[in-house]
């Protein structure tokens, strides 16, 4: 299925469930798939071969199947109005403040990272603010604000805040809490996010986002300008829940305790 799969989606599993003994056909097997592309559509088409493969496997092992559908989201289209009003907030209050405890911790969990770590950062910044980046790299707390980048380009990550933007204006935006470099679901994240390095990146999320409202409910006419931008980036576009009708929440899989996180 390779060949027929663009550059840019991934299928990712994980094997839940393979049985007991090497020996022994198991009477049951699970796995866990991830469907990945661009933009939704791309997914769909995607997750209907999957699907297909999998229905293929039970004719020829004379067994059945079943899919147990957990979630699934959309792309992201952001908005720029909401973007620059973030922005100028963002400025306006600065970045997180780090003292030379932060400084000291995240230069020594600096050490624990991968050597290559950064290669894979560098691909997603533009030309236009490669120097930047490599200044700001260099370093293991960011201390800059930097410009807003990545329209058009797609970000490794999936989340159902890109559902909320195909329904009202929205935009994102990052802050300070973690080393520069440190890889996503690591346990170096893990350690930063949790002290005051990232309860300093927080407070100042939280700054501008409350900010960022107010400038809103102040400014009629700005409302009005994202929305209006929001209209014309959708008009061709509709919504339609990447959720099967009827699908209940997976309360089920709270029963085992290997979906149970402490």
């Amino acid at each position: 299925m390779r060949e027929h799969m663009i550059n840019d989606a991934r299928v990712h599993y994980i094997i839940t469930n393979g049985g007991k003994a090497p020996n022994v056909v198991p009477d049951e097997a699970e796995a866990w798939y991830f469907v990945r592309a661009p933009e939704r559509h791309q997914v769909d088409n995607l997750y209907e071969r999957v699907v297909n493969i999998a229905k293929g496997a039970t004719l020829m092992t004379e067994t059945e199947m079943e899919i147990d559908f957990l979630s699934g989201t959309y792309n992201a289209i952001y908005n720029e109005v909401v973007q620059e009003v973030i922005t100028s907030k963002l400025n306006e209050i600065g970045p997180p403040k780090f003292d030379s405890t932060d400084k000291k911790f995240a230069k020594e969990l600096r050490k624990t990272l991968p050597p290559d770590t950064m290669e894979g950062y560098m691909k997603l910044i533009p030309p236009d603010l490669m120097d930047l980046a490599k200044a700001v790299l260099s370093q293991p707390l960011n201390k800059v604000i930097i410009p807003p980048m990545g329209r058009g380009q797609t970000l490794p990550g999936s989340t159902d805040v890109a559902d909320v933007s195909w329904v009202t204006p929205l935009a994102e935006f990052m802050t300070a809490c973690e080393v520069m470099g440190s890889p996503g679901h690591s346990w170096q994240n893990v350690a930063t996010s949790g002290m005051s390095i990232g309860h300093k990146g927080m407070l100042t999320a939280g700054k501008v986002l409350a900010l960022s409202a107010l400038e809103f409910m102040k400014n009629k006419q700005l409302v009005e300008k994202a929305w209006k931008e929001f209209e014309n980036v959708h008009k061709d576009k509709k919504y339609i829940s990447p959720l099967p009708e009827g699908l209940k929440p997976p309360y089920h899989r709270l029963k085992s305790d290997k979906y149970i996180l402490d």
